[in-house]
């Protein structure tokens, strides 16, 4: 309504006697505006290219359209219940809390592709798909992947689960409405899909997909590594040492200016601004906090005394402080009586003698005269002042609450200087005082603290979390570590890529650091199952490939909706979930046949006979 407002005054103006002015604007309006309109643009992306595109790839791999609604309801049905109980908790979303939508289409689907593939198989198993063999069908495909689902969806869920953990508002956001997306998609996955397909019948059943010519490669494949699996397991250790040292490369990107979306008109004139006059704004501030206006100004004087010293000891190049023009009360009746003292009379009767003397009509200065020697003197308050002349100096300096106020002094240091020297400077000079020193590079050092102990906190918690429960799930702490394994070496690989590549770690990116263990931990868990109940490692791997490929081809589509945003973080992180993705399928599809002793109890080159047991 402002910018409105002002633009209709400009309009005004410049449809008049200003024709030749050109105006441009920027500042946090301007960027505000610019950022809801690539929210906007983005929620079309993310409600219209992740669904068509997820749908596309499941399409592919299963050959039916017949079951698309039934993929679809529970989909929506979870996405809609998910965005209803995160507004009911966060009130409103922002740019990166609503990408959830993209995420969770590729997410959510997988379980969805895991149950109609392996049920597609059942189904072909029965001669007649009555109502009985149908619930027969159901019964079995769950029984075979029930726990696998429960596991991953859990894995995935506590993963975002960690990641709304975060000091990042928007990041905490995003975590915690995708982790309880996940966790009602295993209510889908057990009620609605079952319940689909008990009320439609064979019509909810796709029919067997045709041999894929990539699944019979990468089933023999898995064979040959199984057979090799010590240089298998070589060659990844090697690749893991060389991805550590380009992961030693890795930097922090704690710039602000980098997670905001452009804003050609916004930032052209902040371009030009700083071209024409340097630093547009001040570099820092000093913040003092106080029961009330006038001690606040005490202090900001004192602060104001320490920067005059520290500018002329060239640590300072300026400073703007409120009590320059508005000094407290105390300084005030000092002055007064400080003027009073002076010999106002005697000063004013010489004057006038002197004013004669010199030829000047002395009757001129008579008011000038009467107003040194008088003793009453007006008093510059600051209630006076709020629609005074000093009222924008006011509205920039000062704010007053029913608890007190505070007021700011805004200062430049000297080139070479520091931001955190003038604060360490003030914290010795004046240790009594209630002050904060803060700007951007106090700030940016701050966030680069957080995101170094939100990188610790999201790789050790996720890493934990899953470890216990994949063991919960087998029993077994080899076993669980042997399931880890491949996205232990997955998530070294992409660490070593990005640092290779100098891609610099931001609070949104940093989110696929836990994604890759959760989603990465899927994979073996999804894979090594249809290996344990499909009749061995080749068998296992010819029907559990096509849906991992599915899964993980879904889960990239959603997060590649994300590459196509506007907002640079937004955009980075999907490109690199894209990324990580891909080496954890990969590790996966590797490491796994060269672990099938620790991860199936079997040491079978080729055909391993069915073990059911966890």
């Amino acid at each position: 309504r402002l910018l409105a407002d002002v633009r209709s005054a400009e309009r005004d103006l410049l449809d008049g006697p200003f024709r030749d002015v050109t105006v441009g604007h920027t500042g946090s309006y301007v960027y505000a505006l610019a950022d809801k309109r690539v929210l906007q643009s983005d929620l079309g992306l993310y409600f219209l290219f992740a669904p068509l595109a997820v749908l596309a790839i499941f399409h592919l791999g299963l050959r039916s359209l017949r079951i698309l609604p039934f993929v679809t309801f529970p989909l929506l049905a979870t996405t809609a219940i998910t965005f209803a109980l995160s507004l009911l908790a966060f009130g409103s979303f922002n740019m990166i809390s609503v990408a959830f939508a993209g995420i969770f289409y590729g997410l959510g689907i997988d379980s969805a592709i895991y149950f109609y593939a392996l049920l597609s198989e059942k189904a072909a198993a029965h001669a007649v798909l009555d109502r009985v063999a149908v619930r027969s069908a159901v019964c079995e495909t769950l029984q075979e992947i029930g726990v696998a689902n429960l596991v991953a969806s859990t894995t995935t869920a506590v993963a975002f689960f960690v990641i709304g953990l975060s000091d990042f508002t928007g990041v905490s956001q995003l975590g915690l409405m995708t982790a309880a997306a996940m966790l009602l998609n295993i209510v889908a996955t057990f009620v609605l899909l079952p319940a689909m397909v008990f009320a439609w019948g064979a019509r909810a059943i796709p029919p067997p997909a045709r041999p894929a010519a990539i699944v019979e490669w990468l089933a023999r494949g898995a064979a040959k590594l199984a057979e090799r699996r010590a240089a298998v397991l070589g060659a990844a250790v090697a690749l893991v040492v060389l991805a550590g040292v380009g992961a030693q490369r890795i930097r922090l990107d704690t710039d602000f200016t980098h997670l905001r979306p452009a804003s050609e008109e916004a930032e052209r004139v902040e371009r030009e601004v700083r071209a024409r006059f340097g630093h547009a704004d001040a570099q820092g501030m000093v913040m003092v906090d106080a029961r009330n206006a006038e001690e606040g100004l005490r202090v900001t004087e004192r602060v104001a005394a320490a920067l005059r010293t520290y500018q002329r000891d060239g640590l300072l190049d300026s400073y703007t402080a409120l009590s320059a023009l508005l000094p407290s009360q105390q300084t005030v009746e000092q002055r007064l009586a400080r003027f009073r003292a002076l010999p106002r009379a005697q000063a004013a009767a010489a004057l006038r003698d002197a004013l004669v003397a010199a030829g000047f009509e002395a009757r001129a200065f008579d008011a000038f005269l009467d107003d040194l020697v008088r003793e009453d003197r007006p008093e510059l308050t600051l209630e006076a002042q709020k629609d005074g002349p000093l009222a924008p100096l006011l509205e920039r300096h000062l704010r007053l609450t029913d608890d007190g106020g505070r007021i700011v002094t805004f200062v430049d240091p000297a080139p070479g200087v520091s931001l955190s020297t003038i604060e360490h400077r003030l914290a010795t000079d004046l240790p009594d005082a209630r002050l904060t020193v803060t700007g951007r590079e106090i700030v940016e050092s701050e966030f680069a603290r957080l995101l170094r102990g939100e990188l610790v906190w999201f790789l050790g918690a996720s890493l934990a979390l899953n470890f216990a429960l994949v063991l919960a799930a087998e029993r077994r702490p080899v076993r669980a570590a042997a399931m880890l394994l491949p996205t232990l070496v997955a998530l070294v690989l992409y660490l070593g890529v990005i640092g290779a590549l100098d891609v610099a770690i931001d609070p949104v990116n940093l989110i696929v650091l836990p994604l890759l263990v959760g989603l990465g931990v899927d994979d073996s868990v999804y894979l090594v199952a249809h290996v344990r109940h499909g009749g061995g490692l080749v068998a296992g791997v010819r029907r559990g490939a096509l849906p991992l490929l599915l899964a993980v081809g879904t889960t990239i589509a959603g997060f590649g909706s994300l590459g196509l945003s506007r907002f640079p973080a937004l955009h980075r992180l999907g490109w690199l979930a894209a990324l990580g993705l891909s080496l954890c399928v990969v590790a996966t599809l590797v490491l796994v046949p060269s672990l099938q002793r620790t991860l199936c109890g079997r040491d079978v080159g080729g055909e391993l006979p069915s073990d059911p047991s966890p």
